[in-house]
């Protein structure tokens, strides 16, 4: 804690230190281990308690700021095999979602968390981060394909998404194709009753602000009651909100985007994420690609 900046620790009105294994995670089954079903906390789907399980390898644990790293949830949102999933725990930690289990033939219960869980995260935070970005883009044609009006007194969503394995993120497809798929009245005049007050602030037809609608309230959801406002005397008073687990941690730093605190665009050469400080056109997530796109533009010259 101590070789740690506060300020490392932040990010707009918020703030947070998380564990994560000094020896690095592993996966363990059904051979090795069972579950606790009386101790299992309430609201677990069966997907998110079923073998395999991620534990820490040893009890070291050591500190670090996960704000800091501002695209951390964007990395999340690539989860999508037991692989993937251990090197992001190797780097980051847990979610904060622990299981009981406990080692078969002795041992006392240690907190693993299940493949399925973290699969189900990550599919939930990259696909608030699809509308986001179309969002953020004002990608109307996009939108229009999964914001629906059949009348100018109702408004649907209507689609699916699927994890593109080319562009390493998920992407949204009109209701017809992929998977996941969601189908939800946004809102509604008429003998059923849906927000119909919504109406009144959106334009017939419009389809941003009712995405975006959608996306304020699904993250407001998974921050309800995994936020809590601290004094810190240290400093003068000032108040912090922390969130609970990484995972809401992970949805603070959407949180952060749609309110404009944090702003990321991906680099012009490898695509991979990077936080924007100023207003330049280009972006560039590294030297080495700053340098690749300084020989193209030599290279092109007479």
């Amino acid at each position: 804690m101590s070789d740690i900046k506060f300020q490392d620790m932040t990010s707009g009105s918020f703030a947070f230190l998380w564990p994560k294994a000094g020896q690095g995670y592993e996966w363990v089954n059904e051979n090795t281990h069972e579950l606790d079903s009386n101790l299992v906390p309430q609201g677990n789907t069966p997907i998110e308690t079923i073998p395999p399980w991620l534990l820490s390898r040893g009890k070291m644990l050591q500190q670090y700021p996960p704000l800091a790293e501002k695209t951390l949830h964007r990395k999340f949102a690539t989860c999508r095999d037991r692989a993937s999933v251990l090197k992001f725990a190797n780097r980051y930690g847990l979610l904060g979602l622990p299981l009981p289990l406990v080692p078969k033939g002795s041992g006392d219960i240690v907190l693993g968390e299940s493949l399925g869980r973290w699969l189900t995260g990550s599919q939930e935070l990259g696909i608030m981060l699809a509308i986001w970005d179309r969002v953020k883009d004002k990608e109307e044609g996009k939108l229009g394909q999964i914001i629906v009006w059949p009348t100018n007194d109702s408004v649907e969503l209507k689609m699916k998404a699927k994890f593109d394995e080319k562009m390493n993120q998920w992407v949204l497809l009109p209701f017809g194709d992929g998977k996941s798929a969601m189908n939800e009245t946004l809102a509604q005049h008429g003998k059923t009753q849906v927000q119909p007050e919504l109406l009144e602030h959106w334009k017939p037809y419009s389809v941003i602000e009712p995405a975006k609608y959608y996306l304020c309230r699904e993250v407001n959801k998974r921050l309800k009651g995994h936020v809590s406002p601290r004094v810190l005397p240290f400093l003068k008073d000032k108040i912090c909100f922390f969130p609970d687990t990484l995972l809401s941690a992970m949805w603070l730093m959407l949180f952060d985007e749609i309110t404009g605190v944090l702003r990321l665009r991906t680099c012009d050469v490898c695509g991979e994420w990077k936080q924007v400080l100023t207003k330049r056109n280009t972006c560039y997530c590294s030297v080495r690609c700053q340098m690749v796109a300084h020989r193209k533009r030599h290279s092109k010259k007479p």
